[in-house]
């Protein structure tokens, strides 16, 4: 689910929990590439903890990111936050900034003949 209207980081977070879900995190390039064509910015769900960007809802480190060339600078200080820009390269940024929100939202049933979280179908 995307949302097109402008959010700081704690309002984006507050939307995509209370439709059950998360900011996204894509995980890997295919992912990064698909939420990319959804919008043409949306935050993404990590932030900066001791200096380096992990997961905010489990802490665990990144196995994948798509950070723009000198990213993360940590410029003011205070750029805890991190958002998905045009083209799909990911820049640090102010939590108080404005941008648009894409959720990610797994489902725990699926319909029949569909398997795991994400409801594919193997053949």
């Amino acid at each position: 689910m995307y949302i097109r209207t402008s959010l700081p980081a704690s309002l984006a977070n507050g939307t995509c929990v209370f439709f059950r879900g998360t900011i996204v995190i894509p995980k890997n390039s295919e992912e990064n590439e698909f939420v990319a064509s959804l919008q043409d910015e949306t935050w993404l769900g990590i932030r900066r903890v001791n200096g380096i960007f992990v997961d905010q809802y489990t802490g665990a480190p990144l196995d994948y990111t798509n950070w723009k060339d000198g990213k993360p600078a940590y410029r003011n200080g205070n750029e805890d936050c991190a958002f998905m820009s045009a083209g799909g390269l990911w820049n640090d940024i102010q939590c108080t900034f404005q941008t648009q929100v894409t959720c990610q939202m797994y489902v725990s049933d699926c319909w029949k003949g569909y398997e795991d979280q994400r409801c594919f179908t193997f053949t």
